[in-house]
């Protein structure tokens, strides 16, 4: 029994000779050091921050955002844009700059001007009573006309030509486009909208507008200075009183838009 008591006592004083308790953290041992490694005989516990730091998936850098402009800009002559021979805007405006220097228009003034399905639109009636050599019963429809909207055009583009005599449109086929010895530009085609044949042309200046519509209802003329003039059927331009000039006249001190870029 006196044995079993000193073995016991000789136990309790190495234990005590190998292991101290630390008093700043009373769930950790330290370790005891043998040869090649060390046993810990309590690990310290883990925090949860660090956990969470440990087993975070690394974050991961997004893509770089694409260009709204350029996204916009590109969505924008896709949506006004059904010719294809010309799939870009940089293709189109190449063409455009090649025709005609000074019209160097930029991406936007080129997307708006396409946006517009008309060529021209109708205009106040009153405005006519500005221009010489109009008389009681010619039937001159009055329009607005901006030489921009057909300097865009190019082979294989398509635009509506108002007949407000007809109130109706019709579409032209654009099937050439060529430069005049004035320097000016002549949009050649057809209309698409019958199985005949009907020709179109008209040729743009620096500001008149001179064209020709054949129809089933009749060949019409079209004419306009600094983006104001009229349509009209060719048999009743012939009624026109003896003397008087058949061309678009500016009154007097009237001054005309500048449509010029």
């Amino acid at each position: 029994m006196k044995d079993s008591l000193a073995i016991g006592a000789v136990l309790i004083g190495a234990s005590a000779l190998l292991f101290e308790i630390s008093d700043t953290d009373p769930v950790a041992l330290y370790p005891v050091t043998l040869p090649d490694k060390v046993i810990s005989l309590v690990p310290r516990q883990a925090s949860p921050e660090a956990e969470i730091t440990q087993t975070a998936a690394p974050a991961t850098p997004s893509p770089a955002p694409t260009s709204f402009s350029e996204t916009s800009t590109d969505d924008h002559y896709e949506t006004h844009n059904d010719n294809l021979a010309y799939p870009s805007l940089p293709l189109r405006q190449a063409e455009i700059l090649m025709r005609r220097e000074r019209y160097q228009l930029d991406s936007q003034k080129i997307l708006d001007l396409m946006a517009k399905d008309y060529a021209w639109e109708a205009a106040d009636s009153g405005d006519l009573t500005r221009h010489a050599g109009l008389n009681t019963g010619r039937e001159r429809l009055p329009i607005q006309l901006d030489p921009r909207r057909l300097e865009v055009l190019v082979s294989g583009d398509r635009v509506l030509l108002p007949i407000p005599a007809e109130k109706m449109s019709v579409e032209m086929l654009v099937e050439d486009v060529f430069v005049t010895d004035e320097g000016g530009l002549t949009f050649d085609g057809r209309l698409t909208d019958f199985e005949e044949s009907h020709r179109v042309t008209l040729t743009s200046g620096q500001q008149l507008v001179l064209g020709g519509i054949s129809t089933p209802f009749g060949y019409y003329v079209v004419q306009s200075m600094g983006g104001e003039g009229w349509i009209a059927q060719a048999g009743e331009l012939s009624q026109q009183a003896p003397g008087q000039p058949d061309a678009v006249v500016p009154a007097l001190n009237q001054k005309h838009k500048d449509v010029t870029p």
